[in-house]
């Protein structure tokens, strides 16, 4: 049996922390929709449960259950605000607004190398949902309606409910493979 706990931090990409004043001058005045950066912006945070069980059920088969929870908190997502004592009333930022959670299952079976054959079989049951996938997700959204992101969750760009994968390993030595 085993258990993980992860806390994890990732600092968001440059180009959403800063922006150089020339590319800055050249999107205000260029009159196109485009969100600034933002130096504020927090690390995305994930925080990572896991739970499982290893079994050898012969001397050259193992099977492996396990299931994980991910909740991740503070990803970047487009944010308009209202503008203060400024000729532009509304524009665009960068911020820590949006979430997601990731839940699933693996099942896993192993036999080792046996008879010059190896064999990895693994299914994965996997639920990814929330408000974005990634720091863009609400670009369209932004650009016509300045008023606000809908925060609904739903699947994210990487959900794969369903996951097989199996690995078929022979090796042969010197002189015991076939002949062409």
């Amino acid at each position: 049996m085993y258990i993980n706990f992860g806390k994890f931090f990732q600092r968001p990409d440059l180009d959403k922390l800063y922006v150089g004043y020339d590319f800055w001058e050249n999107r205000v005045t260029a009159g196109s929709y485009f969100p600034f950066s933002n130096p504020n912006l927090e690390p995305e945070k994930t925080t990572q449960y896991e739970v499982g069980l290893t079994h050898q059920l012969e001397d050259n088969l193992a099977f492996t259950v396990g299931a994980y929870y991910k909740d991740i908190q503070d990803l970047v997502q487009i944010h308009t605000l209202d503008s203060v004592n400024s000729a532009i009333r509304t524009y665009s930022v960068f911020d820590n607004i949006d979430y997601g959670t990731v839940k699933g299952l693996d099942v896993s079976m192993t036999m080792r190398r046996t008879h010059h054959v190896r064999l990895d079989l693994k299914y994965t049951l996997s639920y990814a949902t929330g408000t974005g996938s990634y720091a863009q997700t609400g670009y369209v959204i932004n650009w016509s309606n300045p008023k606000g992101t809908p925060k609904t969750t739903n699947p994210l760009a990487y959900d794969q409910r369903h996951n097989f994968t199996g690995i078929f390993d022979m090796r042969m030595g010197r002189q015991e493979g076939p002949r062409f």
